[in-house]
């Protein structure tokens, strides 16, 4: 990353320590996970790739709290208008390496989004950008991610 802009921790009480981070990276992905090696001691860099994230400029990541998923979520605000939504499997199941896999691109935002927030059980997805608008996406029963409520900030009269 030639530029850091946000971090978040993994919250889960069964994986090892970890957060992810984002920024701006040349020729690269803009977004790293980070976990604690116990043996050595030391933080190390995950192998894990985010597709769809190099050369972007990414102002914001969160973290999902992950309250009986079998995954994770990590989310991201991004200068392009969008939010990426990224399913993250840190566990190997089966032969099969920890994966990374963009599940959503949401392009709703009219401008740069800087923030990305999820709400406690890390259902509902909030995000605010240079539009002046606060999203929020919601994860529905089947899986799928549909838009939610648009919150637009009043302005304040002048009386």
């Amino acid at each position: 990353l030639t530029r850091c802009s946000a971090v978040d921790w993994n919250t889960s009480e069964f994986d090892p320590p970890s957060f992810v981070v984002c920024g701006k990276a040349e020729n690269d992905s803009s977004i790293k996970i980070f976990e604690y090696n116990n043996a050595s001691r030391k933080w190390q860099l995950s192998k894990l790739k985010f597709e769809d994230s190099n050369n972007k400029s990414m102002n914001d990541v969160a973290w999902a709290p992950n309250l009986g998923r079998t995954y994770h979520l990590i989310a991201a605000a991004c200068a392009d208008h969008s939010v990426y939504l990224w399913k993250v499997d840190l566990q190997s199941n089966d032969n099969q390496s920890p994966a990374v896999t963009l599940i959503q691109q949401f392009s709703n935002h009219d401008a740069p989004v800087w923030r990305v927030n999820w709400n406690v059980t890390g259902t509902i997805l909030a995000s605010s950008g240079d539009d002046g608008n606060v999203r929020t996406w919601k994860m529905c029963p089947d899986g799928e991610w549909r838009a939610g409520v648009v919150v637009h900030p009043q302005t304040p009269s002048n009386s």
